[in-house]
């Protein structure tokens, strides 16, 4: 189900996005034909879009691995089995 989901959004960004036959995500980047010439005003936004949009999804993805990490951190914390209550420890 999960696949799925990813899948949907990822084809919701096609003018940005393509995935490969090995599901490999790759940002379309506009590059210039001549290095030396700017790119053109359109490219230029088209480019800054998709890098909005890449922060987007980091930025959400990087709370899941956060609440993620924050538990772990807590469990992994407890030397020991037993429990205290907050009335011992003060």
């Amino acid at each position: 189900m999960s696949d799925s989901v990813i899948r949907h959004n990822l084809s919701l960004h096609h003018n940005i996005l393509s995935v490969s036959p090995d599901d490999l995500v790759e940002l379309k980047q506009a590059r210039p034909a001549d290095i030396t010439q700017p790119l053109p005003r359109a490219d230029v936004m088209e480019n800054a879009a998709s890098d909005l949009i890449v922060a987007s999804y980091r930025n959400q993805l990087s709370h899941v691995f956060v609440r993620v990490a924050i538990i772990a951190l807590a469990v992994n914390g407890c030397a020991t089995q037993e429990t205290i209550t907050i009335g011992e420890m003060f």
